[in-house]
Formats: C-alpha cells, sequence, structure tokens
C-alpha cells in the first residue's frame, strides 16, 4: 500500500512506530531463541521487492499422504461439478490443487447445501470472489477450493 503523505508527516510517524514495534518483537523473538528474524531495516519498502524476497525464502515439499488424497477432493469437485450443473476449474500447482466453482445465481438447497459442505470439508482453504472481474461472462461469483499438497517454508519456518 502506498501513500502519498509527505515525509515527516503523520504517514511518516505512524510508518516509525509500526517498525519499532515490529523491531520489539523481533527482538523479542530473538531473546527466546527464534530463528532468523527479520528487523524492518531488512524489509524492503517496495511491495515488489518484497514479495521477491519471500519467493526466494519459500520451499515446497511434497507431503505423500497429502498428495495421494488430492484425487478424492478433484473427484469429489468433479462429482459435484456435474450434479449441479457448476463449472469448475481445476488446477494442480505446488503447493496444492485449487478447484474453482463458477457459480451463476444458483441457490444452495438443502442437497447441495450438504455436497457443498463435504467438498469444503476437505479443503483446507476457501477464498469467495464475487464478480471477478475477467469471468463475468461465465459466473456471478467465484468460490476457490484449495487442497494443499505440499508442506510450505518460509525462512526454515513452517506456514502449512
Amino acid at each position: 500500500m502506498s501513500s502519498t503523505k509527505k515525509p515527516g508527516g503523520k504517514g511518516q510517524a505512524r510508518s516509525d512506530h509500526l517498525r519499532l514495534l515490529i523491531d520489539k518483537e523481533i527482538d523479542e523473538a530473538i531473546r527466546l531463541g527464534e530463528e532468523k528474524p527479520y528487523h524492518s531495516e531488512r524489509l524492503p519498502a517496495d511491495p515488489m521487492k518484497f514479495l521477491e524476497m519471500i519467493e526466494k525464502e519459500t520451499s515446497h515439499v511434497p507431503d505423500m499422504t497429502r498428495f495421494r488424497k488430492a484425487d478424492e477432493f478433484v473427484s469429489m469437485a468433479r462429482r459435484f461439478s456435474e450434479k449441479y450443473g457448476i463449472e469448475a476449474e481445476i488446477h494442480r500447482k505446488p503447493p496444492a490443487v485449487s478447484v474453482w466453482l463458477l457459480f451463476r445465481d444458483e441457490v444452495l438447497d438443502s442437497g447441495m447445501k450438504k455436497d457443498f459442505i463435504r467438498l469444503i470439508d476437505l479443503a483446507d482453504e476457501m477464498e469467495w470472489i464475487p464478480k471477478p472481474q475477467s469471468m463475468t461472462d461465465r459466473c456471478d461469483y467465484a468460490v476457490v477450493l484449495k487442497y494443499m499438497t505440499h508442506r510450505t517454508y518460509v525462512n526454515g519456518r513452517e506456514l502449512y
């Protein structure tokens, strides 16, 4: 998020205050023996540089048990799509399998709701996207369900 505030204004003071709070938490983590903390001076100000830094320090390790169970998730998503006429897109890209369910004005009746909840229960993450810009001709809203097939580490710490 960028700010149009001039250096030294309220925005700068708030930013400096947040960096001090972050540094205080990091110092406490170091005191407690936690590994590889980030000090604010190591964090790039440019958001794209920050994302590049995180990507370099991110690793994905396949979890074979979850990898094998991903087919169950995909099969259930396909059955749901076929049974209720909901368009589905399935993407397999480490660290997850993503299922995009593209809804038009569907009403979740009791049977559909139960099947949808079973599918959500298998998923690790769910994202609701109202009126996706690139899909306005295909759906009114999208639900993205992710099933993690890999363990993800950033800077040596497991995220999921």
